[in-house]
């Protein structure tokens, strides 16, 4: 009992804050950047207002995206409130506004969800839970300038933990993911950097056959041993020499936007808590007791809550066990669950329409409607497609003489590969989506995967998805 209570205590210990500023700095720099890459690449008008049907998240179909200049001004607004968190102006306030702004932006469309954008709003969460604007910052600037002093210059070390078991709980479960029959054969890597052995320079290594081995098993090994090795005085700076490198070949072989440069950033987090004193040379201060005098209920609310965190963070990405088949073909408990780049799935969808009173077929394919890039997502993905029957049901419903409307049924034929495998059906092509209520229960419609994966000189070539 003893114990217990020392580790307990251990968490309010006045630490360096100077690691958690530059993590802050980093962050809100990184995602301000990619505000303004929104505006220059024209991705705000092609991802939200080109399209004329969206993908919506289970439980927040309601969602809709501004009309036109608002969504601009939304953007610009959500970018100044990533810079505010940079310099470190109103940083809490400003982390909990970018959160509800970015994560607007990431319910818009749920074709164009990305792993990375998911761990920004765990990221601008914590930013508005710990105090890391203690230094590098214009709150810091302002304290001094009034006068101020400790314990603005210390954090507890919770603060500085809860960062840290973030990321590590990232590396964890993609390592997991990993651990899975296709990737530990070198598929879909093989693939990947076959397409791109026409790359100057490394493009014959790429396309080497041990290539795809020291990839998947390098990955592999370096999401399980990172966090352990960061933390290692001995270790560290090998490792961290592992990551970085290893996310500028991701940036250089693989178009995933901000996700090597935030991930480069926040490792650092596993370091010590005064790195940035000590690569300056510069003397540390004398630790303050203040930040460790916390009030008992205020102690107790504070692990409670971490607590609760670390259980959603441990149990959420567990989920797609609860359901049936390989998570990588019925996507179900895919999202949230930290499975990056690990599969590549090609397929072709159409969609039978059929009138409920005249029995008349009509075969629709959605490319006529879809841009290119949600046709590409939503036909390898069940939800998509059950959320694309259901529009049809509604854009074909028809109205009787009573004036009751009625819905067609909607089937879709779907043929799809998995890293290489041949094609399959996905769903099954005798159930009419339209009556199928989307749900977090597993789906009895999606097709069990069958077709084996063949060796790597049977198999053709796969396009690249997340």
């Amino acid at each position: 009992m003893t114990g217990a209570r020392t580790r307990l205590e251990r968490l309010f210990e006045p630490v360096a804050p100077h690691s958690l500023a530059v993590f802050r700095i980093a962050f809100g720099a990184i995602l301000a950047w990619e505000i303004v890459r929104f505006f220059e690449s024209g991705r705000i008008t092609a991802y939200f207002v080109e399209p004329a049907f969206h993908f919506r998240y289970f439980g927040f179909e309601w969602v809709r995206p501004w009309p036109q200049p608002w969504l601009n001004v939304h953007f610009a607004g959500v970018g100044l409130l990533a810079a505010l968190i940079a310099v470190g102006a109103w940083t809490r306030t400003a982390a909990a506004l970018f959160l509800a702004g970015f994560g607007y932006v990431f319910l818009l469309e749920q074709a164009r969800y990305l792993n990375h954008f998911y761990l920004v709003l765990l990221l601008a969460l914590l930013l508005a839970w710990v105090p890391s604007d203690r230094v590098g910052s214009l709150a810091a600037w302002w304290r001094r300038r009034r006068g101020g002093g400790p314990p603005g210059a210390w954090v507890p070390r919770w603060s500085v933990l809860l960062v840290r078991g973030q990321l590590a709980i990232v590396y964890g479960f993609a390592a997991l993911a990993k651990m899975n029959g296709d990737w530990l054969r070198g598929e879909p890597l093989r693939s990947w950097l076959r397409d791109r052995a026409d790359l100057p320079w490394i493009g014959p290594w790429l396309a080497a056959p041990w290539a795809a081995w020291w990839f998947s098993y390098g990955g592999l090994l370096l999401d399980l041993l990172a966090p352990a090795l960061l933390l290692l005085r001995r270790t560290r700076a090998v490792m961290f020499a592992f990551v970085v490198a290893f996310h500028l070949m991701n940036a250089a072989l693989f178009d995933i936007g901000i996700f090597p440069w935030l991930s480069i950033a926040a490792t650092t987090i596993f370091f010590e808590p005064d790195w940035p004193l000590r690569l300056a040379r510069r003397p540390r201060p004398r630790a303050a007791a203040p930040v460790a005098a916390a009030p008992a209920r205020g102690r107790r609310a504070t692990v409670a809550a971490l607590a609760l965190w670390l259980a959603y963070q441990l149990l959420v990405p567990l989920r797609h066990f609860l359901y049936p088949g390989e998570v990588s073909w019925t996507e179900e408990g895919h999202c949230f669950s930290w499975h990056m780049k690990l599969r590549g799935k090609d397929a072709k969808a159409t969609f039978v329409v059929t009138d409920p009173d005249t029995g008349e077929r009509r075969i629709v394919d959605p490319r006529a409607e879809l841009t290119d890039w949600q046709y590409g997502k939503m036909a390898n993905r069940p939800d998509l497609i059950l959320q694309y029957a259901h529009h049809l049901a509604d854009r074909f419903a028809v109205v009787d003489r009573s004036g009751a409307r009625r819905r067609p049924s909607v089937r879709a034929v779907v043929d799809c590969s998995l890293n290489g495998r041949d094609p399959q059906p996905l769903v099954d092509r005798d159930v009419d989506l339209a009556a199928q209520r989307r749900s977090l229960l597993p789906a009895s419609w999606i097709v069990p995967l069958r077709e084996p994966l063949r060796p790597a000189w049977e198999r053709r070539a796969l396009r690249f998805d997340e």
